[in-house]
């Protein structure tokens, strides 16, 4: 009598890049919507800009395609099939590269002429240098797991994961504080631009809080529950939050110029 193969539970490992697949796929259309928003209101921005969206957009389409891909596989083409579940996928492996190649992309709004951090090259040092810090711990990340057959094997570069969490978080803080002060400081004078700089302030805290939070959670899954793939559907929501973040601080920082204008105009002068 033949006896079948025996399915571990899948809720808290392959559940998880499921439940990933669903979110990241939704917070892929959010950020389509706002890709193409940008390129129809704002298009008199320069061409590094542009160019720099849309290549964000493509690496997050291609990222999407990753994880799709690997869910598919697992759940669909290896069915029924416990011992492929242990194998690290080259697809899942390569959506960390293209995580690596997102996370420079929420210091990009600081790269407008109208938010350059004037001059101020202590603020610019430490915003570069974080990201790229980012970037190389997730290089050296892939590098150290591109010869990893199976998710057993991934425990050996534990450390380096966990640093690029940590790192992920500060550069997340960093920018935020950075954008905050920027726009703290582009203060003009008038009642109802001020107004409107303290609500972007608001909205630049909202929109950088997911991306931190997410990466310390990450972080604290790795470490809590090594053994579940929790921290994989933190990790692989953070290239999706970055594009969405970096998308809307800078339509948020052409709101806040397209006000000045209004208010130059508009505004009455005090009494004398």
């Amino acid at each position: 009598m033949s006896t079948a193969a025996v399915i571990p539970a899948l809720d808290n490992t392959f559940g998880c890049l499921f439940l990933a697949s669903i979110a990241t796929i939704g917070l892929w259309g959010a950020g389509s919507v706002q890709a193409y928003y940008y390129f129809d209101i704002y298009s008199n921005d320069g061409y590094f800009l542009k160019a720099h969206v849309f290549v964000v957009w493509a690496l997050d389409t291609a990222h999407q395609a990753l994880i799709l891909h690997s869910t598919y596989t697992y759940l669909v083409t290896n069915y029924a099939n416990p011992v492929y579940l242990e194998h690290f996928t080259s697809t899942l492996r390569d959506s960390i590269i293209l995580t690596g190649l997102h996370l420079p992309s929420g210091a990009v709004p600081l790269c407008r002429p109208d938010l350059a951090v004037k001059r101020n090259y202590v603020l610019t040092g430490v915003v570069a240098c974080l990201t790229l810090a980012q970037f190389a711990s997730t290089v050296v990340y892939y590098a150290k797991a591109y010869h990893v057959k199976d998710f057993a094997a991934l425990s050996t570069i534990f450390v380096v994961s966990c640093t690029i969490n940590v790192i992920t978080a500060v550069a997340d803080a960093t920018i935020a504080a950075v954008l905050i002060y920027l726009l703290q400081s582009n203060r003009t004078g008038f009642k109802r631009t001020d107004t409107i700089i303290h609500k972007l302030i608001a909205y630049t805290i909202h929109t950088g809080l997911p991306t931190g939070i997410c990466a310390i959670v990450s972080l604290i899954t790795g470490i809590v529950l090594r053994h579940t793939f929790i921290t994989i559907l933190f990790y692989l929501l953070l290239s999706r939050l970055y594009m969405n973040s970096m998308l809307a601080a800078m339509q948020a920082v052409v709101r806040r110029q397209e006000t000045d204008i209004e208010a130059m105009y508009t505004q009455k002068p005090e009494a004398l």
